[in-house]
This record gives structure tokens, sequence and C-alpha cells, in this order.
């Protein structure tokens, strides 16, 4: 209850309590339209992807089973494939399914393909492509720990533009140190030389 008189959404509340810049929600929407801008151009709908599990598994709707799954689980997922394959197109699907629903964790995406190599490998510098900055950055990593926010960090392999395998190993190890809990929910993407350097 907002002031104890106004009933609001679970996101509204959870946007307060990070004190997300009144720029957010904005800036999600055109990171998400840019990741779907090249099937958006094509004036068509997301096109329907199939995911295999680790267990080999075939799920027909690969953004469906991902959202459900996000929605209700907690843990860190890695989408593997190669090049051109639908990695980006996956994540932001899922978060726009998700960013609809107005109960349940706050879905926040971040393609790291924006993440300049003269930033350093930095939660702070990673929080800063979507505006969130200083205490604000500390906040959004109690809250991912905490299972409030699921967050999507697409593209680990597209940080700067360029492959490194000691930049990923660095910010593979950041993301599973910073953010991982028994609560959290943290969606990475990545090619499959990515998938080498995690447990």
């Amino acid at each position: 209850l907002g002031l104890g008189r106004t009933a609001e959404t679970v996101r509204m509340a959870l946007r307060k309590l990070l004190d997300l810049p009144s720029t957010f929600d904005a800036s999600q929407e055109g990171l998400i339209k840019e990741a779907l801008e090249p099937i958006s151009a094509l004036g068509i709908a997301p096109v329907q992807m199939t995911l295999v599990d680790q267990s080999g598994e075939r799920k027909p709707n690969a953004a469906d089973t991902l959202a459900q799954h996000v929605g209700s689980d907690a843990g860190m997922v890695f989408i593997e494939a190669e090049a051109g394959k639908g990695k980006t197109v996956l994540l932001a699907s899922a978060a726009q399914t998700l960013r609809t629903d107005k109960r349940g964790k706050l879905p926040v995406f971040i393609p790291l393909r924006r993440l300049p190599l003269t930033a350093g490998i930095g939660w702070d510098s990673i929080t800063q492509l979507i505006g969130i900055v200083g205490e604000g950055s500390d906040r959004l990593v109690r809250a991912i720990k905490s299972g409030l926010v699921s967050v999507f960090l697409d593209g680990i392999d597209e940080v700067a533009g360029r492959y490194d395998k000691n930049l990923i190993r660095d910010l593979l190890e950041l993301i599973t140190q910073r953010l991982g809990s028994q609560d959290s929910m943290v969606i990475l993407s990545g090619r499959r030389t990515e998938a080498r350097h995690l447990d």
C-alpha cells in the first residue's frame, strides 16, 4: 500500500524500494526493443525457438520456458549457442514477457556488448549501462540476491566487441561471486567457448 491508502503493484513497490531512476522503464524498453529490432524489422512476431536443456529434453517454446523458469525458480541459467542463433532475441523476449506481468520478480535486461573495455570489469560499470550508479548498484545486488530481481546479462562473448578469455573468466567470476545466492536468478548468454569457464 502506498502511504497506507493507495494500492500499488509489486513492481512499483520494488522500483520505489530500489530507488530506480525515473528513466529506468524507458531505458529497459529501449534496450529490449533494440535487441528485438532484427525480427521487428521483418514485421513478424518473435521467432519460436526450441530450447534443449542439460538433460537433452527439448522445449518447443524457448522464450516461454525461460520466462516460466525465471518467474518461479532460483539459480543461474547459461544460454549457450553459437553466433547468430538467437541468444539475444531469446533473452530479450523472455525479459519482455516478464515485464508485462506486474507481479513477481522485476526483470532487468543488460546487454554486455555495450560495456566498454576502458570501464574495466566491475559491477558498477555493468549497472551504469542501465543508468544505475552508486548506492543504487549495491541495492540492486541485494535485491538480486534476495530473489526480488532477475537479471538478464546478454552477450558475455560480446563484451567490448571482442572475445578475450581472461576478460570472460573475470566477468563470470564477478557475476557468480557478486550475485550468486540460494534465492538469486541470473540468466547469462554466450557461446560454447564461454561455457568452458563455468562449473
